[in-house]
């Protein structure tokens, strides 16, 4: 594939704390892929699909399409999905899913070499990690990586995105060793493998520099427990820690249920507003997805 590919998808999202509630869920597969990077819940898909933000892009700007072009997407998406009406969010129990719309009907679903759920979320994830090395080694080098995941070779691609770092001497951000360490080892790749990887993180480059040399600290956030039980898990590391100083769990009503909101009160006192926005959007788009993912201002902490 030459080009990025995107597909959405309209969720009307049954919360009786709101007269109407809706997100989209985006699946974005990389330049030279056939497998996605991934799939996120958001409200803003066409800002994820065409927009680079730092901190914690979800893409490299070679992956990004153009704005007109991201918002064609989400109209087929919305027109596709129909229209509920306000009362549908007070009363309806379970989530209704509009189809999938890409680019110019490019609709149909991936080819997946795998059809257990489980072993494509994997799957997906080693691509995200395989599209992070892409922006520092260039795509051409990783077209190979693409194609094994692409066969549901996670292990052996993997192994491979280490051998291309090795051969090209990377200088290789701490957040992208540890994504690839983890990933690496959940599919099987050799210890010596794996540990190999660390000799290409400079020795300057510790959980301060994690932001990409931001002051700002380390802050993760992701929704525990079911139904009334639901809560928002924080964890929080100061720049120059090593080790998160501190997880805790606070209550997060959604719409107008009564209660104040402690976990965006508290994330609000972490970090300044733009950033604690970036992560309290992420909470709220994810409050009702199948996986509670981890909503940070960095997608190499997102990873499951």
């Amino acid at each position: 594939m030459n080009n990025p590919r995107f597909r959405v998808r309209k969720i009307f999202i049954p919360d009786m704390h709101r007269s109407s509630a809706a997100v989209y869920e985006l699946e974005a597969t990389p330049k030279g892929a056939s497998i996605p990077a991934f799939r996120l819940r958001s409200r803003f898909p066409a800002d994820a699909m065409s927009v680079k933000r730092e901190p914690g892009s979800t893409l490299g700007s070679s992956n990004l399409i153009d704005a007109q072009a991201a918002a064609r997407i989400v109209e087929a998406a919305d027109r596709a999905a129909g229209r509920r009406w306000p009362l549908w969010a007070m009363r309806a129990k379970n989530e209704e899913q509009g189809p999938w719309r890409g680019l110019d009907g490019d609709d149909d679903e991936p080819l997946w070499p795998e059809s257990d759920n489980a072993a494509r979320a994997d799957l997906m994830q080693c691509q995200w990690v395989a599209e992070w090395f892409s922006r520092l080694v260039g795509e051409s080098k990783v077209l190979d990586v693409y194609a094994l995941l692409g066969h549901g070779l996670a292990g052996p691609a993997m192994g491979r995105l280490i051998s291309v770092s090795i051969d090209q001497n990377l200088s290789v951000p701490r957040r992208y060793a540890v994504a690839l360490d983890r990933m690496a080892r959940r599919v099987g790749v050799a210890e010596s493998e794996v540990s190999s990887l660390w000799a290409l993180v400079p020795a300057s480059d510790g959980v301060s520099t994690w932001s990409g040399l931001l002051p700002v600290p380390r802050v993760r956030a992701r929704w525990v427990g079911a139904g009334s039980e639901q809560m928002v898990e924080i964890e929080f590391t100061p720049i120059r820690a090593a080790v998160p100083e501190w997880t805790v769990l606070k209550r997060c009503p959604s719409g107008w249920a009564p209660g104040s909101n402690e976990a965006h009160k508290l994330i609000g006192e972490l970090l300044d507003r733009d950033f604690a926005s970036s992560i309290i959007n992420g909470i709220a788009d994810n409050q009702f997805a199948p996986m509670h993912r981890w909503q940070s201002l960095y997608p190499q902490d997102e990873l499951s």
